[in-house]
């Protein structure tokens, strides 16, 4: 077998991105928390085609397993994530204070301790969620009734670490396509979503290793991603793993009792043939897979050929990630350390249009802010019975000022004057406190547009008030 070389990367969202967990179009949906190998896989071999690759050296790259396409997975502190293993388990009916590597002989009932990522380091790695609502559009533009949906998204900032295995010049080829790009993945990604940057990944960092010193009796295999196995003997797919899958020999057999595995059915969509594919059945990550022997050896390099490549189908897409006796797979029981964020704070464009949007949204939310203090004002100015027609007078005024841009101290003294005027016996209706709240209004920033909208609100109010009292 050729000898193996991997470039690692690095994936920043550089807005949100929604990965959909199923292929169902109604109902609730979710997203998923990693980006499967198939998404790079399917990207690159488009970019591949649309280059003017021969069909020839495409169908080697993408479709014979040249190269293969680790899934993304959570990037935290310059470490990668990894999936909870299935054996973990905790007391059932008492507080989680330890973990244990498999179910201890007890006669304490025991249950899974659930999903997740960690660090090596057995540090929980939390990943911010957000939902954005849509609504569907006709053929002719418009927003069509009653079809309101939602996607749920991974948080802009995130990031993620995946690989592309293969030999070196394959696998230089391939990034090429991704080397410091910026493009884009998942759900709605021709219009906000899905933009994010490739970047390769240098240097060490703490991992999860395979440990194959020494020979003994028993071997566990931990499953980083889903594996798809089929048997020798029918070629069907199989969730019995054969010890040949992992390079062991004949002499080593599948322990039912010492392996935690969860099965899955997968159903991918290929957008280039536009149509579902067919039905895979995996083993899902986590999972642990234990073989024991009597008097089996271990030929450490082959398995080590096997897992460096992948184990079982379509390697290329990301399945067959697996670990041998990683130091998780301990029986003592241990802690977790506390959860960390994934997501880092995404640098500002500083374009002309992103500043323009900025500004818009910070109008909007001072118009929300004056509106909301206008309302709770009303409720405490409406109460000295000032007729609606002055309020209506007063919010005249203040549109005035503001469409004609006045100056501050222009306005201000404009409606001191109108409320001390005496006419129509305004001293009677406008007492010193209500001017002195109005005046004060009138002075703040936007002054006009808030006394605006305080007068009608204010208007409102009397008119409610006043109809009572009729």
């Amino acid at each position: 077998m050729n000898k193996k070389h991997i470039i690692d990367y690095e994936i920043e969202c550089l807005s949100e991105i929604s990965l959909s967990a199923s292929n169902q179009s109604i109902g609730t949906l979710d997203s998923l928390d990693f980006i499967p190998g198939r998404t790079i896989w399917g990207l690159v071999a488009n970019r591949a085609y649309q280059s003017g690759m021969t069909e020839q050296e495409a169908f080697r790259l993408f479709h014979q397993g040249a190269i293969g396409f680790r899934d993304a997975v959570l990037l935290q502190d310059g470490a990668r994530a990894y999936p909870i293993p299935r054996s973990w388990h905790v007391p059932k009916n008492r507080p989680i204070k330890e973990i244990f590597g498999g179910i201890p002989a007890s006669d304490e009932q025991f249950k899974p301790y659930g999903e997740g990522w960690l660090t090596a380091e057995r540090v929980p790695v939390a990943i911010e969620r957000n939902y954005a609502m849509r609504t569907s559009i006709d053929r002719s533009g418009k927003a069509r009734d009653g079809l309101l949906y939602g996607i749920p998204t991974i948080q802009a900032g995130t990031r993620f670490t995946g690989a592309i295995i293969g030999t070196q010049a394959d696998v230089e080829q391939a990034w090429y396509f991704l080397k410091n790009q910026e493009l884009t993945l998942g759900r709605s990604k021709n219009s906000e979503m899905g933009l994010v940057r490739f970047t390769q990944r240098t240097g060490a960092s703490p991992s999860l290793g395979s440990n194959l010193a020494g020979s003994s009796r028993q071997i566990d295999f931990y499953c980083v991603s889903r594996c798809v196995l089929r048997s020798d003997e029918t070629g069907a797919p199989t969730y019995l793993p054969a010890p040949a899958a992992f390079g062991l020999d004949d002499d080593w057999a599948f322990d039912e009792t010492g392996s935690f595995i969860r099965v899955v059915k997968i159903v991918h969509f290929n957008g280039a043939r536009r149509r579902p594919e067919s039905e895979r059945f995996a083993i899902e990550r986590g999972s642990v897979i234990r073989f024991k022997t009597e008097r089996g050896t271990l030929d450490t390099q082959r398995i080590q050929g096997v897992l460096d490549w992948g184990v079982g189908d379509f390697t290329e897409q990301g399945y067959g990630e697996v670990l041998c006796n990683p130091a998780w797979l301990a029986e003592g029981p241990f802690q977790l350390g506390t959860a960390t964020s994934v997501a880092k704070p995404v640098k500002e464009p500083q374009d002309g249009l992103f500043q323009w949007v900025r500004a818009r949204v910070k109008q909007a939310k001072a118009r929300d802010e004056a509106f909301e203090r206008a309302q709770q004002e009303a409720q405490t100015l409406g109460r000295f019975r000032i007729t609606p027609a002055q309020w209506g007078t007063l919010r005249h005024m203040a549109r005035g000022a503001r469409v004609r841009q006045h100056s501050p101290g222009a306005f201000q003294r404009a409606l001191e004057a109108h409320l001390g005027s005496g006419r129509r016996k305004l001293d009677q209706e406008w007492t010193s406190s209500v001017k002195t709240k109005i005046l004060a209004i009138a002075a703040e920033e936007d002054g006009p547009a808030k006394v605006e909208q305080l007068a009608a609100a204010c208007a409102r109010v009397s008119a409610q008030e006043l109809g009572d009292v009729q």
